[in-house]
């Protein structure tokens, strides 16, 4: 995760190393996904406090290159990663934006990688999101799919019962998009 409440940020060599060094530390866990390093979009640091709050689209695109490095370099690795099934994150504020860091993370996949569906657990928070949710995985699901990619993971978002004003949350209609492309979540 990003260092939020330093302001400060790893390498992405720095953070597969630590998740590395945790997975050697915790015998228990399975050795089975790595996740590339993002940074957060819908997180800020403000006068010393760490706040829940979407960057503007003109500050993501500084997220979105961090984001595809991480995934340049994490793609690298991979040699010296046998055993493990890469996780390549992708955000964006909005679709258009989404859209673009998704298709600038693919070239770095693999078949069996997964693709990590990041910046939507804001959701829960902030309901006024879901449109741009449904715009930007109904852009990006067809895009993933026709990739060869056959499994996606949505971080941080376990809205699943529906609310007021919004009978279809966004996990069942993730789901739905899924089956359709033959994708798993």
């Amino acid at each position: 995760f990003t260092d939020v409440l330093t302001s400060s940020r790893t390498t992405p060599e720095e953070s597969l190393n630590r998740q590395l060094n945790f997975l050697n530390l915790s015998t228990p866990f399975q050795k089975t996904y790595l996740v590339s390093y993002d940074l957060l979009i819908d997180e800020k640091y403000i006068t010393g406090e760490r706040k829940k709050q979407r960057w503007t689209v003109e500050e993501a695109w500084t997220a979105v290159e961090e984001t595809i490095k991480a995934a340049k370099y994490l793609n690298s690795r991979r040699d010296s990663l046998d055993g493990f099934t890469l996780i390549q994150s992708c955000q964006g504020v909005d679709a258009d934006q989404y859209l673009k860091c998704v298709e600038q993370i693919l070239p770095f996949c693999q078949k069996n990688d997964v693709i990590g569906l990041g910046g939507w657990c804001i959701l829960g928070r902030q309901k006024s999101y879901l449109p741009t949710f449904w715009e930007t995985i109904n852009q990006a699901i067809p895009v993933i799919a026709e990739a060869g990619i056959k499994k996606v993971h949505i971080f941080g978002c376990t809205w699943y019962k529906p609310v007021a004003g919004f009978p279809l949350p966004p996990l069942q209609g993730l789901l739905a998009l899924c089956d359709k492309y033959h994708l798993k979540v």
